[in-house]
């Protein structure tokens, strides 16, 4: 099995796409995930004061619409996957391309969550109604219909003022295992809920359904039972673990499932780790962990709650990335041939220039080296890119940072792409 070529307590902050592209194949033991809802909300939380960084706003776009590179990628899957490409068809014609859009978006990354899944390994993926019925399809088809294992029911009672309908007070989560040999940790209490009061009397005396052929009563096996997949646990109230992020999950909500499909010193990856719940659940409970989010207070709130909510020490810092790892599970004795190797770097860039971030055909692209030789680049696979003419033009003998930054200037990088370099 291949070996992990990340260090644990690393958090990246950067498309997660990215990021799991360059982790090595089956070496995550678990994976939870609560990515955007496709909820078409712009979710602003309070100013939140990470310790002295200055007063920052946690935030994230939950809104969509098809872009071109979501086109492209539509067509590769067209060839490749013909079943789930019809479910991505068949959610536009239903739903509408921002639909479709958000499923392009979710389903490029669960490939890669199913690759680096260990065969022991298990998913858990975090939703509600507005796209739970099309996810579950894409799972179906991803992870394999015989791997589902539940949908489970996250209840947490509040007031509500809904009059029209009944309060929509529960989220969805999607249970998949990478196999039939998947962990499953049914003793620990922590996945476990007490019996009635009711349910132990009728027990203890021999009452309807606890009566033996002997005529006997038949005692409980102690006072707890398997928990089912309705949840009740409410929404965070203590102040030790709010973050006022506008989506955080309580704790105790993933150290059930942590405890559930993990053992101790196993690894659990936060592909949206947000405020950080599932790494401080992790934690908790004696996981290692790793974690990805877009935006960069990410790695201020993991530093913070570190050493708030668990025993870190108060000078505890995470390990902070945005580079991807360098895969180790792919036999580098393998030459590449030229036409190899840009048919992956390609696929790798989305089908885009790697400057500019616009679509364009792989024989309009140039090879170009990411550090110039003049800069002690070397003239390796590692340090390939593909550019278009223009930004190879522009970039020359400079950096990356040098050539993103002068396309921003002249307005020549695509909008979607702004923020992310």
């Amino acid at each position: 099995m291949p070996a992990t070529n990340f260090k644990h307590g690393t958090i990246w902050t950067r498309d997660n796409l990215h990021i799991m592209r360059g982790m090595n194949s089956e070496c995550i033991d678990l994976i939870y995930l609560d990515p955007p809802f496709k909820s078409d909300v712009k979710y602003r939380g309070l100013p939140t004061d990470f310790g002295g960084d200055g007063v920052v706003k946690a935030e994230f776009n939950d809104m969509w619409k098809m872009r071109p590179r979501d086109e492209g990628w539509l067509k590769t899957l067209k060839e490749d996957d013909r079943c789930l490409y019809e479910v991505i068809e068949a959610s536009g014609y239903s739903f509408g391309d921002d639909m479709k859009s958000y499923l392009i978006y979710m389903t490029a990354r669960l490939f890669e969550m199913e690759r680096i899944l260990k065969q022991t390994g298990s998913i858990y993926l975090h939703c509600d109604h507005h796209a739970s019925h099309y996810l579950k399809i894409v799972m179906d088809c991803i992870f394999g219909k015989e791997n589902f294992r539940n949908e489970i029911i996250w209840h947490y009672p509040s007031m509500s003022t809904a009059s029209k309908w009944f309060p929509r007070k529960n989220d969805l989560i999607l249970f998949y295992s990478k196999s039939k040999e998947y962990k499953f940790n049914d003793d620990d209490e922590r996945v476990r809920d007490p019996y009635a009061e009711t349910t132990i009397n009728r027990s203890k005396y021999g009452g309807a359904g606890f009566t033996r052929k002997d005529g006997k009563p038949d005692y409980l096996k102690g006072n707890t039972k398997l928990a089912d997949t309705v949840w009740k646990i409410p929404h965070v109230k203590s102040k030790n673990e709010t973050t006022k992020y506008p989506t955080q999950k309580p704790l105790k909500l993933l150290r059930r499932l942590i405890v559930a499909s993990s053992d101790r010193g196993d690894i659990v990856l936060d592909p949206f780790c947000g405020c950080a719940t599932a790494l401080i659940a992790a934690e908790q409970t004696d996981r290692q962990w790793v974690g990805i989010d877009l935006s960069p207070v990410a790695r201020f709130l993991v530093r913070n709650r570190m050493r708030r909510e668990t025993n870190l020490l108060d000078t505890y810092n995470p390990i902070s990335r945005t580079d991807p790892p360098t895969r180790t599970d792919i036999d580098k004795n393998q030459k590449e041939t030229r036409s190899e190797m840009r048919q992956r770097l390609y696929v790798e860039q989305d089908k885009m220039c790697n400057g500019c971030f616009w679509p364009i055909q792989l024989h309009i692209l140039n090879d170009d080296h990411i550090t110039p030789q003049s800069h002690g680049g070397q003239d390796v696979p590692e340090n390939i890119q593909l550019l278009c003419g223009t930004c190879n033009s522009i970039k020359g003998d400079k950096d990356m940072a040098y050539l993103h930054a002068r396309l921003k200037e002249l307005g020549y990088m695509n909008p979607d792409y702004m923020d992310s370099v």
